[in-house]
């Protein structure tokens, strides 16, 4: 039998060896999770009961617990009962941690010394791994000599350059002393540029009752907005504050504690926030009271109180929870958070949460009152958008919300679930909405749906347009870079993620008028993609039209632009357009995509293509317009001069002309060479006064008699009757009838 009195005598050496095959040996393998090489050298004798001996051991390249360690070496003394440790050292990650100490088994009595300095924790792989984005550099020095009640320790410990995602949030300092089996502790700190000191006591002994302070000063939301958020927000605050706690730590349940807020007063952007009365919250048999918080400020006044139970948890949806809030909130604050958000307004809310903290159910309503919102780069805002939103469980319901936008009425509804994540399921319908954009005008009628959850939803439904506007400073030119390759969009952005499946129709016959062109027409298109690269499939179709450019009428004969690229907005378009001019019908045709538009022109009778540019441009082919130029000559002009003053004028004139009357066309030609030969300046107005009957006048400006009334009314395409009283006074009525021959 093996007892106390038994005698030893051994000398162990050993080089080399695996940690896990002597723990395999001693039978400790499952208790002792260290593996690396091992070399020992030690020798004992006495007996069990009282051995002397010394040696020495080392460990190297190995994991102790899951930290990886590069060495450990530790000289070993038995003398009786008292077991010593001394020249320790462990090297890891380039650290140092050095020591000693001793225990004797028979008294009970411990002593020790631990020493680290430059401990940079996120090399430390257990550290890593529970705080990924975190670092700091640690120190620390204790020394302890007494029993396990009474240790009498002293420790020191400072944690430097502290960081959470790049972004340094300052220093911790804490110091520690026992007296007796009382632990004393302090701590100071001045994370996120507040000043923060610590005190306070736990007894050793029993259920360790502990009494600890914590009071916090010139706290900034600002500092920690910039560090975390930078760019977002400007925000301003000095927030102070005390937390006490009382009790047993060994059960929870029977700790007692408050935290109190004072001075709260945050500054946003403009918007300040502040306590009308201090925040407190108090804790009692595992149950966390929020006894009063009561913020104010421009249009905002809200109250929150209720009960969290935070210890003594058995349900595995967490503990109880009943916490209600009320008050109102100026929707303005909304522009701190996102500045390309403009709004006014506020909300008022009665919000009750009960149930259990894993698994709230929430009941209340949300009331909008006279809201306005506006997105920067959006067309369209919200105006008086006025409703409710009731909380019904697990979900939040629209009972009724309305708002104007493009000056007509929108009406929201549907609901929104966030027991298992966010799900949206929501409606809106618009009656008479008018968008503008790039000169743009467009009015209609619309039924969407948005449903889904934040990482992928689906915009569907339907838009009719009834209106639709052209302004006169629109630059088509601008549109031609719409099928071009654009850079892919941000896969994070929100609106990367909400897909589109609308179908915009027109009103049959759907009409198109400004001062230069008046067009009926269909559309049928189908708009899908993401809405941060959109995509159109289907076709626009022009079934008449007229147009009027440099005072040419152009009657438009077929017209359809069609939307067949699946990847990216790039139509092709197909109009075909005719125009009188003197006795010619010319065509004018566009085919192909906006990158690649392609024009062709011919006339009846056939004239060359240069003829067709000088008779459309200057009312008359090479040939008269050769000898147009040679009367203006012999009438002392300059026909270069004239064109170019004539195309001036009619552009700054016409476009003011339009605006005044609401149509019309305006023709100035400053050296007009009449019939009798003298040049003078000649002003020629047009109106389309229906879609049958045009009326022109011109008048000679140096001889007023000389003027000239006509009225066309077209019978059909192709009948007119013109009605004439020329410059000479000589009235005249003609029917005209137009046959193409082949």
């Amino acid at each position: 039998m093996w007892d106390e009195g038994t005698s030893v005598a051994a000398t162990v050496r050993l080089t080399n060896g695996e940690v896990e095959d002597v723990l395999q040996m001693a039978g400790e393998q499952q208790k002792i999770a260290v593996t690396g090489k091992v070399a020992a050298n030690a020798q004992v004798r006495g007996t069990l009961g009282n051995m002397d001996g010394q040696g020495r051991i080392s460990l190297a390249k190995g994991v102790a617990y899951g930290e990886p360690y590069d060495s450990a070496i530790a000289a070993l003394a038995v003398r009786g009962q008292a077991i010593k440790a001394s020249q320790v050292v462990l090297m890891a990650h380039g650290a140092k941690i050095t020591g000693e100490g001793g225990y004797d088994m028979q008294t009970k009595h411990l002593h020790g010394h631990l020493e680290g300095d430059g401990l940079v924790l996120s090399k430390f792989r257990t550290f890593a791994k529970a705080s990924p984005n975190a670092d700091g550099t640690l120190t620390l020095v204790a020394d302890a000599n007494g029993t396990m009640e009474q240790p009498e320790l002293k420790a020191t410990a400072k944690l430097t350059g502290v960081v959470l995602d790049g972004k340094p949030l300052g220093e911790i300092a804490a110091q520690a002393h026992s007296e007796g089996s009382e632990l004393f502790y302090t701590l100071q700190s001045t994370l996120v540029g507040a000043k923060i000191d610590g005190s306070g006591q736990t007894g050793l002994t029993g259920k360790y009752e502990t009494q600890a302070r914590i009071a916090f000063s010139g706290f900034d939301v600002g500092t920690a907005m910039e560090l975390f958020m930078p760019g977002r927000m400007k925000a301003q605050s000095s927030i102070d504050g005390v937390v006490t706690v009382s009790g047993p730590l060994q059960t929870p349940t029977g700790l007692s504690g408050t935290a109190e807020l004072s001075n709260f007063d945050v500054k946003l952007q403009g918007v300040e926030l502040k306590d009308a009365e201090p925040m407190r919250v108090s804790l009692k048999d595992g149950v966390a009271t929020l006894e009063q918080m009561h913020i104010v400020g421009e249009d905002t006044d809200m109250q929150a109180s209720g009960t969290v139970q935070v210890f003594g948890v058995t349900d595995s949806e967490g503990g109880r929870l009943d916490v209600k809030t009320s008050g109102s909130v100026s929707v303005a604050i909304v522009h701190t958070f996102d500045p390309d958000i403009l709004s006014s307004g506020k909300v008022e809310f009665t919000v009750a949460a009960g149930g259990r903290l894993e698994k709230p159910s929430l009941t209340g309503r949300v009331k909008f009152d006279a809201v306005n919102a506006a997105v920067e780069g959006i067309p369209n805002g919200l105006s008086s958008l006025n409703g409710t939103l009731v909380f019904n469980e697990d979900r939040l319901e629209v009972e009724n919300l309305t708002a104007m936008t493009g000056g007509g009425q929108l009406k929201i509804g549907g609901f929104l679930t966030y027991r298992n994540g966010i799900y949206a399921d929501l409606t809106a319908t618009g009656d008479v909405v008018r968008v503008r954009l790039a000169g743009l005008s467009a009015t209609g009628n619309t039924s969407l749906r948005l449903q889904g959850v934040p990482e992928s939803l689906l915009l569907s439904g339907t838009v009719l347009v009834t209106r639709f506007g052209v302004g006169p400073d629109v630059d088509f030119a601008a549109f031609s870079a719409v099928g071009g390759v654009s850079s892919p969009a941000d896969t994070n952005a929100v609106s990367n993620k909400i897909r589109l499946d609308v179908h915009v129709t027109s009103s049959p016959q759907l009409d198109f008028q400004n001062s230069y062109a008046k067009l009926a027409g269909t559309a049928d298109l189908t708009v899908r993609g993401t809405l941060a690269t959109p995509t159109i499939l289907g076709r626009i179709q022009v079934t008449d039209g007229s147009a009027t450019f440099a005072g040419t009428k152009y009657e438009l004969q077929r017209g359809d632009i069609y939307f067949s690229n699946p990847v990216r907005i790039d139509p092709t378009i197909d109009l075909n357009a005719t125009a009188r001019v003197e006795s010619y019908d010319i065509t004018v045709g566009l085919q192909g995509t906006m990158s690649n538009l392609k024009a062709n022109y011919r006339s009846d009778p056939p004239l060359s293509e240069a003829d067709i540019f000088a008779l459309l441009a200057l009312g008359r082919t090479q040939e008269e317009a050769q000898l147009y130029q040679e009367h203006q000559m012999e009438a002392g002009t300059n026909s270069t001069s004239s064109a170019l003053l004539g195309g001036a004028l009619n552009q700054t004139v016409g476009n003011r002309i339009g605006k005044l009357f609401g149509g019309g066309s305006v023709k100035i030609d400053p050296a007009f060479v009449g019939t009798l030969g003298n040049s003078a300046a000649r002003i020629t107005v047009q109106q389309q006064v229906s879609r049958q009957l045009s009326v022109t006048y011109a008048t000679n400006v140096n001889y007023t008699a000389q003027q000239l009334l006509q009225a066309q009314y077209d019978l059909t395409p192709n009948q007119s009757i013109v009605a004439t009283r020329d410059e000479s006074g000589v009235y005249s009525v003609v029917f005209k009838i137009r046959k193409r021959y082949k």
